[in-house]
């Protein structure tokens, strides 16, 4: 055992264009997107994807893109190296908690912090403050009620905007506004009103020089436009997909890569591959399962071994209750046992003469309870007559319930003994 510091990042979005991996195709979408910014021909966008797959990471170098763009536009092969994506850009991390009023209000926080201004930062104080009234409640007291329209704040911000645009505008190319997670408040927000508003507002007011950029899980698009149901001619779609396998192993060598202690381990050939494979595509996680097969590792080679102990802190204890929640979602009876039949087999892809074989039933019978487990995305419908488990860990939990009743059994009886 020895202590070294872990160069993966299970847990964190990547910030630094250095470690950032794959997606070249994207990026160069991403790129092609912004750079019409400076030509007064801005495009709103929505970075959409599965949880993992690497969205916050991927807004992340819009940022990258600002503080060197000579690096990643190098690598991505464009001939403008010498151009300079003079842009600012302001973010907001959506939560549960969050209303539009939240939102709003922490965008300008940013604007306040990267625009020092005076003359802005009074105007700032003045928009937050302007909504605000107090409220007498029994028992309570005192409280603050901002009892205001997406429309309204939408109409101020963009007059928030222009100010701040007005004091910087020779100096800086364009502004980009980010929220990410924006599937959180999709429907329990009117956030998809302010968006629509606010993005009218930037033409009438020839903020033609602003971006807004949404990151999402999957659906999120569809759940704004449940709301207002033409946001979605607003935003330009980037859709992330789970990596190729050579992206994913490129998520290992930047890591290692940005690691002082790098030359003191290696990872095997077979390690790569496996940790690659169970991970599906999703460099979330890649970096979990690599992380835990780092702090196992006590020969300064990281290999299968190393790996199967990673596999089983991530499935046992760190996402156990997440799996098992998954497992239980999908349902009792036959598709529990559908499931079960699927992880149980060798081949990842399994065929359904062979669930049907090993559940003694007919296929005609396990065809409608499949197919709702394709629906629910818990299954994957590879070609006709043949699936598999979409999320390679839920597979590998499945496969180790006789393990987790053998360990819960042995937990209770310990505490009888007690």
């Amino acid at each position: 055992m020895q202590l070294r510091a872990n160069p993966f990042r299970p847990d964190k979005p990547i910030d630094n264009f250095e470690q950032f991996a794959g997606r070249a195709h994207e990026l160069t979408v991403l790129v092609r997107l912004l750079y019409q910014i400076r030509g007064h021909n801005p495009r709103h966008l929505a970075v959409l994807g599965d949880r993992g797959v690497g969205k916050s990471s991927f807004i992340n170098q819009i940022q990258s893109l600002v503080d060197d763009s000579a690096a990643l536009l190098r690598q991505l092969g464009f001939d403008s190296v010498d151009y300079d994506f003079r842009f600012l850009v302001f973010k907001h991390v959506a939560s549960q908690h969050d209303t539009t009023e939240t939102i709003v209000s922490a965008l300008i926080h940013e604007m306040e912090t990267k625009v020092r201004s005076d003359s802005f930062g009074q105007r700032s104080k003045k928009f937050l403050e302007k909504w605000k009234f107090t409220l007498q409640l029994p028992m309570v007291g005192s409280a603050e009620y901002q009892p205001h329209s997406s429309s309204e704040i939408g109409i101020d911000f963009v007059d928030m905007v222009a100010s701040c645009w007005s004091d910087v505008e020779s100096q800086c190319d364009g502004f980009v506004f980010i929220i990410d997670e924006v599937d959180k408040v999709a429907l329990t927000t009117d956030i998809a009103s302010f968006l629509k508003v606010t993005t009218e507002k930037f033409v009438d007011a020839k903020l033609n020089r602003i971006a807004v950029c949404l990151g999402g899980l999957t659906g999120a698009m569809e759940q704004l436009k449940q709301v207002h149901p033409s946001i979605g001619r607003v935003f330009e779609p980037i859709p992330l997909r789970p990596m190729r396998s050579e992206e994913g192993k490129e998520v290992i060598r930047k890591a290692l890569q940005s690691s002082a202690d790098t030359s003191s381990f290696r990872f095997s050939l077979s390690a790569l591959d496996e940790v690659v494979d169970l991970a599906g595509g999703f460099p979330a996680l890649i970096q979990q399962l690599c992380f835990y097969a780092v702090e196992h590792d006590d020969d300064n080679i990281i290999d299968e071994k190393d790996v199967k102990r990673a596999i089983d802190e991530v499935v046992l204890r760190i996402k156990a209750d997440e799996l098992d929640s998954a497992f239980k979602e999908a349902g009792t009876g036959m598709t529990a046992r559908i499931l079960k039949a699927l992880a149980d087999h060798d081949d990842l892809n399994v065929s359904l003469r062979y669930i049907s074989e090993t559940l003694d039933r007919k296929q005609n019978e396990i065809s409608s309870p499949i197919t709702k487990l394709v629906r629910m995305g818990k299954v994957t419908r590879v070609e006709r007559g043949v699936y598999s488990i979409t999320d390679r860990l839920l597979r590998q939990y499945i496969r180790n319930l006789d393990i987790l009743e053998e360990l819960i059994q042995r937990e209770n009886g310990e505490e009888l003994a007690k």
